[in-house]
């Protein structure tokens, strides 16, 4: 099958579901939080802030214990899962398994918002974080649009 021939197999969930999955695998390249050493209390000299910027960047990976890794495989297994369902490889009852998948991801992305690597006062939140939360949302919106449809044709018929 060529990718048009996928696509035009997957409903508006599936495709909102990889577009955050695909969000949520690109924040795993990007920083997530930064340690703030322009903060006033540190009394350090713009010179010294400037040359230790890019020491200070923390990406997932440095963060996250294990989580980098889930987050990876939720990410990937989306994809797998509604390209293998658009290809009739995979039962479509694993739809139902995006929307738990999205939720616990923002959950536990919105716990790490609050629980920094570090204190409050000297670790800010980075662009990362927000990609990342805001593809575990598209990822769980999707699944609760396929829900929503499959509700409808239910009552429907």
């Amino acid at each position: 099958m060529v990718i048009r021939e996928i696509y035009d197999q997957t409903t508006t969930g599936d495709r909102l579901s990889v577009v955050g999955a695909l969000a949520l695998l690109g924040s795993l390249a990007m920083t997530w939080y930064h340690v703030n050493l322009s903060d006033p209390q540190l009394g350090l000299d713009p010179r010294v802030v400037s040359f230790f910027e890019k020491a200070t960047k923390i990406g997932p990976f440095e963060a996250l214990a294990y989580l980098d890794w889930v987050f990876l495989g939720i990410g990937v297994a989306v994809i797998v899962v509604v390209i293998g369902m658009a290809v009739g490889a995979i039962d479509e009852s694993f739809r139902k398994l995006m929307e738990s998948a999205g939720s616990v991801t923002a959950l536990t992305i919105i716990y790490r918002l609050v629980d920094r690597p570090g204190p409050r006062s000297l670790v800010a939140l980075d662009t990362g974080i927000w990609v990342a939360l805001i593809g575990a949302v598209l990822i769980s919106a999707g699944g609760m649009v396929n829900r929503r449809r499959q509700e409808y044709s239910l009552s429907t018929s």
